[in-house]
């Protein structure tokens, strides 16, 4: 009995800190371009919900994101239904402030991204806020731009179509939809060599919480979640899953949204602690 007992207390304590908030690293050399200049790779966190393997850090002014996405589908979904990334500033796992970016594409555009390969369209901008991505996934040698992928990339252009704005909820600044470029919050979508797409993202802590953090903070803990959306209950993907329940149709037989996006949420809520220096 003693031995269960001893036995039962360590499993406990060993799940006890397995789920302790990971203390993040103090990276102060941060530039928000989209590609892994200043950060490990392989990127040390990874979750199979979300199919997001990533990498966080903090200075005194600001917290730092970088994602990589190798999964194709994810990719369509997070670029036809978009991608909401949300932080908790008391470590509690609810909706304070979140940035929605890349926005779902408009129905249009989703249009336009299924027409056949070589059917001419009209060139789409970069949505991000670090300057045009001009072929930044275009490397090796190889003439093919990796943004082909999503179907979407016009024969005369070198850019990628992610939408111009974002959406800001919760902020101490002006919240809503607004461009991307030229906001205080910094982001940033490529695909590397490989066809990875890399999103990178500065939050300043003054949008948010306070001008920057100090020892005070040590002991503060950040919930923050990743949530890779479904479509718009309004918009054709959405109207397909309805039609796709009235007809009985389960798990299996759901339709799949544009160019062969899930209908499926994907969710993740984990806790960090920010490193004080």
């Amino acid at each position: 009995m003693t031995r269960i007992i001893l036995t039962t207390a360590l499993l406990t304590a060993t799940l006890l800190v397995s789920a302790a908030p990971q203390t993040l690293p103090y990276k102060t050399d941060i530039v928000v371009d989209g590609q892994y200049t200043e950060w490990t790779s392989p990127l040390p966190m990874t979750n199979k919900r979300t199919g997001l393997n990533f990498a966080i850090a903090n200075d005194n002014r600001h917290l730092y994101l970088f994602l990589r996405v190798t999964d194709k589908a994810i990719q369509r979904q997070i670029v036809s239904n978009g991608f909401e990334l949300w932080i908790n500033a008391d470590g509690k796992k609810k909706k304070t402030t979140g940035i929605t970016y890349p926005l779902p594409l408009k129905e249009e555009e989703t249009a336009a991204a299924q027409q056949p390969a070589g059917t001419t369209r009209a060139a789409s901008a970069t949505g991000n806020n670090t300057g045009s991505q001009t072929n930044r996934g275009n490397r090796g040698g190889s003439n093919r731009n990796p943004w082909d992928m999503f179907g979407n990339q016009n024969e005369d252009a070198d850019r990628f179509v992610i939408s111009r704005d974002m959406i800001l909820q919760g902020f101490l600044i002006e919240n809503g939809q607004q461009p991307a470029k030229g906001s205080d919050v910094k982001t940033a979508i490529t695909l590397d060599a490989d066809g990875s797409m890399l999103y990178e993202i500065a939050i300043p802590f003054n949008t948010f919480l306070k001008e920057r953090l100090d020892s005070d903070d040590a002991k503060r803990t950040f919930a923050i979640c990743f949530l890779v959306k479904k479509p718009d209950s309004n918009s054709s993907t959405g109207q397909m899953m309805r039609m796709g329940r009235s007809m009985g149709m389960g798990p299996m037989g759901s339709p799949m949204g544009p160019m062969g996006t899930s209908v499926e949420e994907r969710r993740y809520w984990f806790k960090v602690k920010p490193a004080i220096e």
